[in-house]
């Protein structure tokens, strides 16, 4: 953590020039929006006085100022994205990764556990992550409703953190702060708490005052919540001074931390070229670090017998896309290991895709990604009709290597939104119906058509990349596309073996097998490294 007089040298000699240029930006649309809001008091004061062609040219010049100003709004806080807030990241750390237009996937937010009420609408910027002490985390600004117009209600606004730590518990812990919706829910929605078990009681009641603990067993939860990890929650919920909500999942730690306004936003009718602006978002960021410091405890020791204690992880942690993340040592395979285990046809054996994935080097030609894609969408449509199992998908991905390519559909071209197999939430009634996920004939939009949808925006992509992004020679290091989506790998196989990795990382034995997995391999294969 810098020191005030380390911060306020370090304003002046790397901000302040960047943020001088910024503040000329941001008059730009303050001065255009001025000029809407003249040419309205002009009409309205001179009502009775306008020829009806002056008052129409009167509008027009307004209508037509508020939307050049709100353009000029959107390229001002994409410069204040870049060059204040992605400085900051990398002033946090240098290996941390920053995209200000992607968010926590709504998958994530669900999975957390921490709120009752499910989103109609889930936006979110600035997102964020990295390793800290060997910990993986992500995080970022994340906004929820449900309801629309006048009963439009908010379920939470602030940041929304994740971890993983090397500790694994057989269950789930949620802490929720007295007088939140859910510790009310307890009370007067109780089905609506029945996936997140009775209520724990613990032996400190400072802590009991602050916390209602809700577990589905009991045992587990007090030896997660030791006096030590008591302790440390009890700090954090004063050096935060806001309500937390925290739960323990696995291996990983959620965090939602609500606040009332913006948090890495450009003020438009304010001046941001204060040093306080500067060490406020980098304050945000130091906060991220001193939560996982203080929740980094030792995990308990494994007792003989003891199912009820805190083991540590036998798997490496890994965050889920759109970031790239360290390879997980479970996919280190060796040709003696006995990865062939016959397993049913709609399941699927995740070390011997990667090991046959592997084995394509050998005995398939070289092909760049574009024409690979091209030859790939026309065998599943061939093939759709079929039951995916693991022999069919071997032979779609070995003989799109040397298949004849379609012609590209140049409606392609036009799409620019990253396909995300969580937009099935949106469609789901209630809570119950989000168990339905787990059931490959129930995922409408994650079947075929995300796959489908997934090798459409990843050919268009690579076409509007040829001749610039493409020709980088450093592009393995990572580069944004024409539409800001960060790409690692650029052929067939590094793709999908890095796809595998990631899906071994969450699974290391066997998952499900539906169409949406081809899909899934070369999303998670184009984000991390």
């Amino acid at each position: 953590m810098l020191s005030q007089e380390e911060f306020r040298n370090l304003y002046h000699s790397q901000f302040e020039p960047e943020m001088k240029k910024l503040e000329r930006e941001r008059f730009r649309p303050v001065l255009s929006g001025a000029v809407g809001a003249l040419a309205l008091l002009i009409l309205f004061f001179n009502w009775s006085q306008n020829s009806f062609g002056f008052g129409l040219l009167l509008v027009i010049v307004a209508v037509a100022s508020w939307y050049y100003a709100k353009l000029l709004y959107r390229d001002y806080r994409r410069s204040y994205k870049h060059k204040v807030v992605a400085q900051i990241v990398r002033l946090a750390n240098p290996e941390y990764k920053f995209f200000y237009d992607h968010h926590v996937p709504l998958e994530t937010f669900i999975k957390g556990g921490l709120f009752y009420e499910f989103p109609q609408d889930y936006t979110g910027d600035d997102y964020v992550s990295g390793t800290v002490e060997g910990i993986s985390f992500e995080f970022s600004e994340i906004k929820t409703t449900r309801g629309i117009g006048q009963e439009e209600k908010d379920i939470f606004h602030g940041l929304f953190l994740r971890m993983t730590f090397d500790r694994h518990i057989d269950t789930a812990v949620y802490l929720f702060p007295d007088g939140s919706d859910m510790e009310r829910g307890s009370r007067y929605w109780g089905k609506q708490l029945e996936d997140r078990g009775k209520r724990v009681r613990m032996t400190s009641d400072l802590f009991e005052r602050k916390f209602s603990v809700f577990s589905p067993k009991e045992d587990q939860a007090r030896a997660l919540l030791s006096p030590d990890m008591i302790h440390t929650v009890l700090e954090l919920q004063k050096l935060i001074d806001k309500p937390i909500q925290l739960s323990f999942i696995g291996r990983d730690v959620y965090c939602a931390i609500p606040y009332s306004g913006t948090i890495f936003e450009p003020e438009l009718f304010d001046t941001g070229l204060t040093p306080g602006i500067v060490r406020d978002i980098y304050r945000h960021f130091m906060l991220v670090e001193r939560i996982i410091g203080l929740l980094n405890i030792d995990p308990a020791p494994v007792k003989e017998n003891d199912s009820t204690a805190i083991r540590p992880s036998e798997t490496e942690p890994v965050m889920a896309p759109p970031v790239p993340v360290p390879e997980p040592e479970a996919i280190e395979l060796t040709e003696e290991e006995p990865v062939a285990v016959p397993l049913p046809d709609t399941t699927l054996n995740l070390p011997l895709l990667a090991k046959q994935v592997n084995d394509f080097k050998d005995h398939v030609p070289s092909r760049d990604l574009i024409s690979y894609l091209l030859a790939l969408y026309p065998s599943i449509q061939n093939n759709k009709e079929e039951v995916l199992t693991q022999e069919l998908l071997v032979t779609l991905l070995s003989e799109s290597f040397s298949s004849e390519p379609m012609e590209m559909d140049p409606s392609w071209l036009s799409v620019s939104t990253i396909p995300e197999r969580d937009k099935m939430y949106r469609r789901t009634k209630n809570a119950e119906d989000l168990d339905s996920y787990a059931k490959p004939e129930n995922r409408g939009w994650g079947n075929l058509a995300f796959t489908e949808e997934v090798l459409k925006f990843q050919i268009a992509e690579l076409y509007k990349m040829r001749g610039n992004q493409l020709e980088n020679d450093m592009k393995q290091y990572g580069v944004a596309s024409e539409t800001g989506t960060p790409w690692y790998n650029f052929d067939p196989l590094s793709n999908m073996t890095s796809g595998i990795r990631q899906l071994i990382a969450r699974n290391p034995e066997s998952a499900d097998i539906d169409w949406s997995v081809i899909g899934l391999i070369f999303q998670l294969g184009r984000v991390n490294a």
